[in-house]
């Protein structure tokens, strides 16, 4: 049974490669500015389950993402936002003492337990073999929270997101494909979660062969209007209806625009137009209104199309 909810601002595609059976794993990567935060929360949002689905935010704390996305306050929301600074700190000082001197009590409140639900056929224990030699290295106790918050939604399919890996591995020194690799292969191929993550790259890179789907996300000018674009690289096992998305970030949300489908007209045989007095008709009604009525008897017309 399929648990996603039908996509309403980001592409269909993107729908149909997550709803697939076991884990899946994507890659957005992109410039400053180009909407990679908005469009994982979009994701987050429009199709994945309230209850199944985390976002780890590793660049800014969770309170500034409610403020930059107002609409994340929403109870359903907040509860799925997961900061890593204060996880951080909390493995420093302890929860409780950091709760006494915290002013968001609230917030915090959201990282409750889910409850289990049962579905035969499908891992009902979270693979911690990859993780557990990471750990050896070192502590990351917002992915050991991760790992065992996924570990109590199975045997139901996960969502998680990532913003940034760069988040994470800068702060423990480790390389991107090491903590990807390791996610891939407990979480994604053996514990049957959705993995999203974001890459603060704008180029390709070779982690995009560790990973099952790929998203550019871009922005440019024309004539001194900005505008964005939203490419599918990569869809592993996922036919891709269109490779490129046209986008807006309008107060704080993604919306990708699909392509418009015009009926075509009844064909009727095409009648002249009668000339009047000091035009020549051009054939074309329309076009007889922006010259006056046609061409002008005795002018010289000269019509630039760019």
């Amino acid at each position: 049974m399929n648990e996603l909810n039908k996509p309403k601002s980001i592409p269909k595609d993107i729908f149909n490669f997550f709803s697939r059976k076991g884990g899946r794993s994507m890659v957005v990567r992109g410039g400053t500015g180009t909407g990679k935060t908005t469009f994982v929360l979009q994701v987050l949002e429009e199709i994945a389950h309230p209850e199944k689905s985390f976002y780890l935010s590793t660049r800014v704390s969770d309170e500034a993402l409610f403020k930059q996305f107002t609409w994340l306050r929403k109870e359903e929301m907040s509860k799925r936002i997961i900061d890593s600074g204060r996880i951080f700190l909390e493995s420093l000082y302890g929860k409780e003492e950091l709760e006494e001197h915290d002013e968001h009590k609230e917030v915090v409140s959201h990282a409750r337990e889910f409850l289990r639900t049962i579905d035969d056929g499908e891992p009902t224990k979270v693979d911690r073999t990859r993780l557990s030699t990471l750990l050896e290295k070192h502590r990351m106790p917002e992915i050991e929270i991760l790992y065992d918050r996924i570990d109590k939604i199975l045997p139901s399919k996960p969502l998680l997101i990532i913003d940034s890996i760069e988040g994470v591995t800068h702060k423990y020194n480790i390389s991107p494909e090491e903590l990807i690799g390791t996610i891939q292969k407990d979480l994604v191929e053996h514990s049957n979660t959705n993995l999203l993550m974001v890459l603060e790259h704008a180029e390709p890179t070779h982690i995009e062969y560790l990973v099952d789907g790929v998203i550019s996300l871009t922005m440019s000018e024309i004539e001194g209007r900005r505008y964005r674009g939203l490419h599918l690289i990569k869809l592993r096992a996922t036919e891709i209806h269109q490779p490129q998305y046209l986008v807006t970030l309008q107060h704080g949300r993604f919306r990708c625009f699909e392509p418009q489908a015009f009926e075509r007209g009844k064909v009727t045989d095409w009648k002249p137009l009668p000339d009047n007095e000091g035009h020549y008709s051009t054939g074309i009604g329309a076009l007889d209104g922006i010259f006056g009525g046609g061409f002008r008897k005795g002018s010289y017309n000269v019509i630039e199309i760019n």
